[in-house]
């Protein structure tokens, strides 16, 4: 069943979900009209406020903190201690279910350390795994594992780089004045996110593995 629905899905997404760049464009277009009908401004007025947002510093700072997260954690994930663990890690699987369960929960504890890392790591490990099942000439289905790679999106928010959690237990933050300075045994260390965190670490590579081709079902390689 969940092979099944994973696959219906698949086709209309293949079918009807457009570039991500375009959901960017409509975004911005559904905005822009909504400033020219709701908040009645005009276009000069819309554009100077988008360019004034865009190249704030704030929001300058983000994104150079977001880029450098990215860049660092590419160059741990390509040292050698981490390449080991990732090549130790690609042999272990057999199959499809095996690789995507396996990418999976390695991509995800790797977020919860950094989520820049979780990322590359993720990424690297999927590209692994494919590597050495053909080597071995297991087949795989790719695309899957692949999409194993990202779930520690799902995950990364709850662990030690979580943007808010981070935030609010720093004093001086911006929103000091409303919630005070909350501590991460309060956030990060809740029973709470631990529960859900665990259920994931869990639930997600059981998922993936459900979600493999069977036996004489059609598989799309590396």
């Amino acid at each position: 069943m969940v092979r099944r629905l994973g696959e219906a899905f698949t086709a209309l997404a293949h079918r009807f979900m457009p570039h991500p760049f375009v959901f960017a464009l409509l975004l911005t277009l559904v905005t822009f009209l909504l400033g020219l009908g709701w908040a009645h401004r005009g276009p000069g007025e819309l554009l100077d406020a988008w360019a004034e947002g865009m190249f704030s510093a704030p929001l300058l700072v983000f994104a150079l903190q977001m880029a450098l997260i990215l860049v660092t954690g590419h160059a741990l994930a390509e040292t050698r201690p981490v390449r080991r663990i990732l090549e130790g890690a690609a042999g272990l699987a057999r199959g499809t279910a095996s690789a995507a369960a396996l990418t999976a929960l390695v991509a995800m504890l790797a977020a919860l350390l950094n989520w820049g890392l979780g990322l590359i790591v993720g990424a690297l490990l999927a590209r692994a795994v494919a590597r050495g099942a053909a080597a071995r000439g297991i087949r795989v289905h790719y695309p899957l594992v692949v999409a194993a790679g990202y779930t520690g999106l799902l995950v990364w928010h709850g662990g030690l780089s979580g943007s808010a959690p981070v935030s609010v237990a720093t004093p001086g933050h911006p929103l000091e004045a409303a919630v005070g300075v909350i501590p991460v045994t309060a956030t990060l260390l809740s029973p709470m996110n631990l529960v859900v965190t665990g259920f994931l670490l869990v639930a997600v590579p059981v998922l993936l593995a459900l979600m493999a081709p069977r036996a004489g079902d059609p598989v799309e390689t590396a």
